[in-house]
């Protein structure tokens, strides 16, 4: 799915990953490939992604940052296997 989380400054992470998991207001919650539509309250915690897997070598190359990203609140949205993320 394709992820991407924003502050108010910039833009944290945008890429491709096979699960998320987020710190929801009440518990923590895991979206994979094709979930279903939601929209979700976060609070405080961590954001981690899970790279797919057949990237991993590349991304080493890259040094793509994956987290976790430490959080103070937001929201995120997923719709049509694309999870966008706003966070303070």
């Amino acid at each position: 799915m394709k992820v991407s989380i924003h502050n108010p400054e910039r833009t944290l992470f945008e890429g491709v990953v096979s699960q998320v998991i987020l710190p929801a207001c009440d518990e923590e919650l895991s979206l994979m490939d094709n979930h279903e539509p939601v929209l979700v309250a976060l609070g405080k915690g961590c954001i981690r992604l899970q790279p797919v897997t057949q990237q991993l070598e590349a991304l080493r190359e890259q040094a793509v940052t994956y987290g976790p990203f430490l959080i103070h609140r937001g929201m995120a949205r997923m719709k049509a296997n694309e999870l966008v993320i706003l966070v303070e």
